[in-house]
């Protein structure tokens, strides 16, 4: 840079990153000195090079701009990669001279040879070259240039990380002096205000010291607007611009909606989503008002937003950071559940619904929350962990767009129990043995009653039938099988089905007439109605076919426990109306 009364002063100063309102301002200032300003905001547009001329001065406001923006200016301005001066820049007059002579030494290494007019031609790109008039330095604060590069020789003006500076002292004082010819100010990341670079405290006209070497030290990843920020640190002008405060996020149906407090009156707002806390992450809208309304989230997705307060291209600190989390409307309730026992294990069913998974739930009471067991993106589950002989109620709930609905009602209750070895005969009871003007019950007789008393056991499995091992000669008859309940030459098992009781002869009975049951019917020491009276399973008393209470009326009665002849009855009996239960055979 030389002085405006120098003839040979460059025609351009280039204003890199920013906004439409530091053209105005570095405007009037380069315009004092009849020097023309260009400013490229985002992109520098092909064929600039050729239009630049001679460059006197290059600002780079990086907490504005890409890195792709910044190298594309530094490959226009600073390819020389040295310096040449016919005399020490009046800048350098102060410096020490260990620093003069190490910009003499870069020069010498580099190989350049100056013209008459101690210009060096840019010759990197074809086409006419641009020059850059009285040195050319390659003046990087930030992160990128090598330590061995000797473009890295920093001579700044003021000090680094002075905030805030009204940039129009800061250009005047750079365009009356004799700087160097290309100065870049690059903003550290972790500033709070301010330019990289701010002239000192004394008048327009004065020299200022050399740059603090330790502050310039700082590396800078500067980021474009729309680009991936660190929420932790990025130094900006903020024209003096304080962080929106009160961020409130609420979650919708695939939406979250954003507001805050306002902030200084004339600023706009940059509204940044990340999907973990701690990191700003993208720059995903603007907005003129205290407020946004964010459309394009996935429901059951966290996100983290911040928002900035942005005043004539300067950005201010960020806001406090928030999470919200979208989701759809709550499912109703599930329909159509069944559960069926298995060995060790419950199927369980229920009607589907559309984009639904499903969570299920099991209790061990039918009035206890049950408590989450599984999960299933299809509309069946099968419960492994479940114990035989234990019995357990299961709910399910759908979950939609990451919402649960309520759980399904009422519940279903299923009790596991091991394979069988083969048909089993349970006990029930009580009952009086008047089965035929029991109102509970159903059939056309005594003994279909008696039957009817059996399926309402829990022993029943779905898909099987059980009959009462009862007779009275005319509805039900061993001897004649008469719709008789066991069958020929088949082994009977205890309700575990593994405990054998017996298996039958092929007359379908059990031959207690010449040797004993294997293990009783039934475990225990009561009673069941029977109404057999011998041996041979003829029918003996039975309550006058089942269909009184009177006490003067008797009813044989097999004993459990028993493995003779009494567990069928032959020799027992009772007085109708007491009450006793019923062995159930399965079919």
């Amino acid at each position: 840079m030389v002085h405006p009364n120098d003839t040979r002063a460059g025609d351009t100063v280039i204003l890199v990153g920013g906004c439409g309102g530091l053209s105005r301002r570095y405007g009037e200032v380069v315009a004092e000195r009849g020097l023309a300003l260009r400013h490229f905001e985002t992109r520098v547009p092909s064929g600039a090079r050729h239009a630049l001329g001679r460059v006197a001065a290059v600002f780079v406001v990086v907490g504005m701009v890409s890195h792709a923006l910044r190298d594309r200016v530094k490959d226009l301005a600073l390819q020389a990669r040295g310096w040449c001066t016919s005399a020490r820049p009046r800048s350098l007059r102060s410096a020490p001279p260990s620093a003069t002579s190490r910009l003499g030494a870069a020069r010498r290494d580099a190989g350049l040879r100056c013209d008459s007019a101690g210009t060096v031609p840019v010759t990197a790109h074809t086409g006419p070259a641009a020059t850059v008039t009285k040195a050319v330095v390659a003046h990087w604060v930030a992160a990128g240039a090598s330590r061995d590069d000797p473009t890295r020789e920093r001579v700044e003006v003021g000090r680094t990380r002075r905030a805030p500076c009204h940039p129009a002292p800061m250009v005047r004082r750079l365009l009356t002096g004799s700087w160097l010819a290309v100065v870049a100010l690059l903003a550290a990341l972790g500033s709070t205000a301010g330019l990289a670079a701010c002239a000192g405290t004394g008048p327009p006209g004065a020299d200022a010291g050399p740059a603090d070497a330790a502050s310039s030290d700082s590396a800078s990843n500067g980021s474009s607007d729309t680009g991936a920020r660190d929420a932790t640190a990025e130094a900006s002008s903020d024209g003096g611009l304080t962080a929106p405060t009160r961020l409130i996020a609420t979650a919708g149906d695939a939406t979250v909606s954003l507001r805050w407090n306002p902030t200084t009156a004339g600023t706009t707002y940059r509204v940044y989503r990340s999907t973990a806390s701690g990191t700003l992450g993208a720059m995903i809208a603007t907005s003129a008002t205290e407020q946004h309304v964010d459309t394009t989230v996935a429901n059951a997705t966290t996100y983290w937003y911040t928002v900035t307060a942005v005043r004539d291209g300067a950005e201010g600190p960020a806001s406090t950071q928030v999470p919200a989390t979208p989701k759809a409307p709550l499912p109703p309730a599930l329909t159509g559940l069944t559960a069926v026992a298995g060995d060790a294990s419950v199927a369980l069913a229920w009607t589907p619904m559309a984009g639904a998974t499903y969570n299920v739930q099991r209790s061990l009471s039918a009035t206890t929350p049950g408590t989450l067991v599984g999960a299933s993106a299809v509309e069946r589950y099968t419960d492994a962990t479940a114990a035989n002989g234990t019995t357990y109620w299961y709910t399910v709930s759908a979950v939609v767009g990451g919402s649960e609905g309520p759980v399904s009602a009422p519940p279903v209750s299923a009790t596991p129990r091991a394979a069988r070895l083969g048909k089993i005969i349970f006990y029930a009871g009580s009952h009086s043995g008047d089965f035929a003007n029991d109102a509970s019950l159903t059939g056309a007789n005594g003994i279909a009653r008696a039957d009817s008393l059996c399926m309402k056991s829990s022993h029943v499995r779905p898909g099987t039938t059980f009959k009462a091992l009862l007779v009275d000669g005319v509805h039900r008859d061993a001897v004649a099988l008469v719709d008789w309940v066991l069958q020929p030459d088949t082994k009977y098992y205890q309700t575990n089905g593994l405990t054998l009781i017996a298996q039958t002869s092929a007359s379908a009975v059990f031959d207690v007439e010449f040797s004993n049951l294997t293990n009783p019917i039934s475990p225990g020491t009561s009673f069941a109605w029977t109404g057999i009276g011998s041996n041979q399973w003829a029918a003996g008393n039975h309550c006058n076919g089942w269909s009184t209470s009177a006490t003067s009326v008797k009813g044989h009665m097999g004993v459990l426990g028993r493995v003779t002849a009494q567990a069928i009855g032959v020799t027992t009996t009772s007085q109708c109306g007491l009450s006793q239960g019923v062995f159930c055979v399965e079919q």
